[in-house]
């Protein structure tokens, strides 16, 4: 009976594989290796990034605003390669001076424009 029921739950777990496991993600969009550095209105955000789609977006918002509108990067790398990447921006004082940190969404599109795989990052300002 233990037999049985042990090649019966193997073959329901067979049979719940994935039926193409070749499909890929193609949508997808990898960070790794985040640092930002802030120092007075200035924020440098590097990393590295793996882009299906040979690009990736950001913006940045703080609270329910969106304070800078929607960039894009093109993926600096080889098919399957992580490459590195670099985002600077100047902050308002209005900005730095909110009770609410600024936050920045990175982000891949897939081909109807909608967002996939976001990442938020808060933008740590001291206060001078």
């Amino acid at each position: 009976m233990r037999y049985f029921m042990l090649a019966t739950i193997v073959f329901l777990l067979a049979a719940c594989g994935d039926d193409n496991p070749a499909v890929e993600n193609t949508n997808s969009v990898v960070f790794q290796n985040i640092d930002i550095v802030s120092k007075g209105n200035e924020f440098v955000l590097t990393g590295e990034v793996i882009a299906a789609e040979g690009e990736f977006f950001y913006i940045i918002e703080q609270g329910d605003k969106q304070i800078f509108e929607e960039r894009r990067i093109s993926a600096p790398q080889e098919s399957g390669d992580w490459g590195k990447f670099e985002i600077k921006e100047q902050l308002s004082n209005a900005m730095i001076e909110s009770n609410d940190p600024p936050i920045l969404m990175l982000y891949g599109k897939n081909k109807d424009g909608e967002i996939v795989n976001p990442n938020y990052i808060p933008v740590d300002i001291k206060k001078e």
